[in-house]
């Protein structure tokens, strides 16, 4: 128990050892209380042991029920178990926080199976899409043009675990002639575990890349569980996987500008506002399942073009006349990359500025992966980078600089003048963002 004697620093203490609690809350949850996921972050953040300490900025879990359990729980072991908790804060972090998982577990499959129950009594058809990047742009764009001619209901944004989809389905209308599930996983069984639930007849795979490499632990492994999709398939249904089945290269005459692709597939044009010619293959892949549930290319060419485009990553946002805002930091693949820095290149006369932590997950191809991003900045005037962990391999034509988020934002406005292009690729603080999206 803690004492009366000195009671300033131990107070000091313990609020240090509550920062510790809240921040290894918060990196459970947003690595969903997964053991390989999380350890897979510490290993790779060499950050962490400091961030922990750092009381000058808090950590906030998001608030749930089990957020609040944990955090409760853990105000108790700090007061049991001081002053050891000061020392042992990442292993007591981590057993509040695993002590509730039978219970949730348990919560999660009685969800799982009610879902099950659901889907098997529906009528409706289902098309399922995973990949390793892309998979949100192709189920958005084909809401949009299905929703035309029938009842679609679809998993919302970037929801695509076992559990995001089974309690998305719970709250599904019973009256939907379509439902579009995107399928994420970072390990083999979890695509067929989301197809158990849901029994696709339609898949769709958008492609194949190394995200999530350390996770999954090899280029084979991920193709393994992206397959699985394709083999969970009834005899009566049908798969497509780009770049294996359809590319770019069936699209003809095309044609890229700030706005959006311009192309020409098996005899119709087509026009869609979404930024990068590389899309241009997700949008074949929409064609051609609009195609077998009935729709004619002309009707599919309407809808693309009068896409919303505020459901697509890239996002342009036009500040005022000088200052452009490309947003692309939900998404971080090397391939999605590579399409960003060849999209900035319609825009002539105008310094580019990228704000960028770099590229995760990526294991043994790390430094390959940024090697050839690195390649490609040669058109970048200016790079912030806010993860010094690559800059090697991006600093091929000396125009990055490692700068600390605390300092992003006066960074960022210091490079601003004359027309600028800020362009934001992969995870950056969403404030920061917004304030050079709302500069005057």
């Amino acid at each position: 128990m803690i004492g009366s004697n000195n009671m300033w620093p131990k107070v000091f203490l313990i609020f240090l050892a509550i920062h510790q609690l809240f921040y290894w809350v918060y990196t459970w949850q947003i690595k969903e209380y997964r053991f390989d996921r999380w350890w897979n972050w510490l290993i790779n953040d060499s950050k962490w042991w400091w961030k922990q300490f750092d009381v000058l900025k808090w950590y906030r879990p998001k608030v749930t029920i089990r957020t609040v359990l944990t955090l409760l729980v853990g105000l108790v072991t700090i007061w049991l178990m001081w002053p050891w908790w000061w020392f042992l804060g990442i292993i007591l972090g981590g057993l509040v926080t695993k002590i509730w998982e039978p219970l949730f577990n348990w919560q999660k499959k009685r969800i799982i199976n009610k879902a099950k129950i659901l889907m098997r009594k529906s009528k409706g058809v289902v098309i399922g899409i995973t990949g390793s990047f892309g998979k949100s742009t192709v189920k958005e764009m084909l809401v949009e043009v299905l929703s035309n001619k029938y009842r679609v209901v679809s998993t919302p944004k970037n929801i695509n675990s076992e559990i995001g989809v089974a309690q998305t389905v719970l709250g599904w209308s019973d009256n939907y002639e379509i439902a579009i599930v995107e399928m994420g996983a970072y390990k083999i069984g979890e695509i067929m575990a989301i197809c158990d639930i849901v029994l696709p007849k339609y898949g769709v795979i958008t492609g194949l890349g190394d995200q999530h490499l350390s996770l999954f632990g090899s280029i084979e492994n991920i193709k393994k569980a992206k397959y699985e999709l394709i083999e969970c398939l009834p005899v009566i249904g049908k798969g497509w996987v780009i770049d294996k089945d359809f590319s770019i290269n069936n699209a003809k005459n095309i044609k890229e500008d700030q706005n959006g692709v311009f192309f020409k597939y098996e005899g119709t044009k087509f026009e869609v506002p979404i930024l990068g010619k590389q899309l241009i293959s997700n949008v074949i892949a929409v064609i051609k399942v609009a195609e077998e549930l009935g729709m004619t290319k002309q009707e599919i060419a309407v809808r693309l073009k009068n896409l919303d485009v505020n459901n697509y990553w890239p996002k342009k946002v036009v500040v005022n006349e000088n200052l452009v805002v490309i947003d692309n930091s939900y998404n971080a693949s090397v391939n999605s990359f590579l399409s960003l820095l060849d999209y900035v290149k319609t825009w002539k006369g105008y310094k580019k500025i990228l704000v960028t932590p770099g590229m995760i997950e990526l294991s043994k191809n790390e430094e390959k992966d940024h090697e050839l991003v690195g390649v490609n900045l040669k058109e970048i005037d200016s790079v912030l980078l806010t993860n010094d962990k690559n800059f090697s391999q991006l600093n091929r034509w000396d125009n990055v600089k490692v700068v600390n988020l605390s300092k992003l934002l006066e960074e960022i406005k210091k490079n601003i003048y004359g027309k600028t292009l800020v362009i934001f690729k992969s995870r950056t603080p969403r404030s920061i963002i917004d304030q050079v999206i709302n500069r005057k």
